[in-house]
């Protein structure tokens, strides 16, 4: 796959679940970048309830898993009891 930009061949970085993106259904999300221009590339491939969804509730959601696993991590980096 070839960037829009400067048509230079793009560069996989990682696959993601639906899940990881909060975003409903199965499904994978590709990340890819473009090694001259640095743009930056998400393609999603998974089943159509993800239109159901916007991408500002599906940012909230996301923002929100963030916090709650940060909050997990901090909580058990401070138990001193393990």
């Amino acid at each position: 796959m070839n960037c829009w930009h400067c048509n230079t061949e793009l560069i996989w970085g990682a696959d993601f679940t639906f899940e990881d993106y909060c975003l409903e259904g199965e499904g994978i999300v590709s990340s890819l970048c473009c090694p001259k221009c640095n743009a930056h590339v998400e393609v999603f491939l998974g089943d159509d309830r993800i239109v159901s969804q916007t991408p500002e509730e599906a940012m909230k959601k996301y923002t929100a898993k963030l916090k709650k696993d940060n909050n997990k991590f901090k909580k058990d980096k401070n138990d001193t009891s393990k």
